[in-house]
């Protein structure tokens, strides 16, 4: 009998870890890839397998970027938000079209986390001063038609090499 129960045992913690292994991939702070892009009209270079939702909706760039963002957008942004975020090269070959959506996260998880905000806008370009952002990664959230969609991108304050980011994603 007690064999049963360690056997049962076991399944269960597979199970709960396997359970978490699957959900890592949509967690908030994650960065999985950019997009560098110089301007709106760049055909953007793609490192990694970026896990962003925004259906050509809004276009942030440059990327990477030093002192100020710009975000455009075919509709007017509502509210948008900054989330800083970790790169992981773990999840080459994950779907992400399968796996992400508009209602994945919730505005007030995103809210709660950024450390920039930006609400009740009704613009469809903006220009976002991000110098007192540290270098490294992060992720912006844009609400547009009450749609949350997200980009990545890398904050470079030390004049750090491109070369650099893109041989991370190699």
């Amino acid at each position: 009998m007690k064999k049963y129960y360690l056997i049962l045992l076991i399944i269960i913690g597979v199970s709960c870890s396997r359970e978490e292994e699957n959900l890592e991939p949509i967690n908030i702070n994650l960065v999985t890839g950019i997009d560098i892009k110089e301007f709106q009209e760049s055909s953007p270079m793609r490192l990694g397998n970026p896990n962003t939702l925004n259906y050509n909706k809004f276009f942030v760039f440059p990327n990477p970027v030093r002192n100020n963002l710009r975000i455009k957008s075919i509709e007017n942004m509502t509210d948008i938000w900054v989330l800083p975020a970790t790169a992981s090269k773990s999840y080459k070959g994950t779907d992400f079209q399968k796996l992400l959506n508009s209602e994945l996260y919730s505005e007030k998880i995103i809210n709660d986390k950024s450390i920039l905000k930006f609400n009740d806008l009704e613009w469809t370009e903006i220009s976002l001063a991000i110098e007192s952002l540290n270098s490294g990664y992060y992720k912006v959230f844009v609400k547009i038609n009450g749609n949350i969609f997200w980009d990545n991108i890398y904050v470079s304050n030390i004049g750090s090499d491109l070369n650099d980011l893109i041989n991370y994603w190699k």
